[in-house]
């Protein structure tokens, strides 16, 4: 009897009894409804222009008939070139500046070890430059300019072309 006596006193609830939490509610802006309204007369719109007629607005990159940034930006890309070799280039120049003293041969672990070449390229080594050495020196490239080969051949030297695997 307790049970049907707490049930009775509870109130009937259905779609047409439910009303929100108290303070969670905040009715609507009545736009247009007179100057003493909160957006009367342009109803929150400015005045007149582009941007206070109906479906109102104009895109985002749009600079009033300016030409745009992206359309004066130049359209220029990374292409990738799948087969372009990687070398290693070595100036003669830079070889007659170090001290050959006690080298017969040159080859890219030389060069790598004198500080030459940062590291080995996929490629190998190129050689390059015009300067003689003044001395017969023995070069192992990878490469070589037609240049590069007539200066070492007139010191007596010669180039030895490597073939990559």
């Amino acid at each position: 009897m307790n049970i049907m006596n707490e049930q009775e006193s509870r109130p009937k609830l259905d779609l047409g009894s439910l009303k929100p939490a108290p303070g969670s509610f905040k009715p609507d802006k009545r736009e247009g409804r007179g100057r003493a309204g909160y957006g009367g007369k342009t109803c929150g719109a400015g005045h007149n222009g582009q941007k206070a007629r109906a479906g109102k607005g104009v895109r985002p990159q749009f600079e009033g008939g300016q030409t745009p940034l992206y359309r004066r930006l130049p359209k220029k890309q990374y292409i990738s070139v799948p087969n372009r070799r990687v070398l290693s280039i070595v100036n003669l120049e830079r070889i007659a500046l170090v001290d050959l003293s006690g080298i017969e041969e040159i080859n890219p672990r030389v060069l790598l070890e004198l500080g030459l070449i940062r590291k080995l390229a996929k490629d190998g080594v190129k050689l390059l430059g015009r300067a003689p050495l003044g001395k017969a020196i023995k070069f192992r490239v990878h490469s070589c300019s037609d240049s590069a080969k007539q200066a070492v051949e007139i010191d007596g030297g010669q180039v030895q072309i490597i073939e990559l695997k």
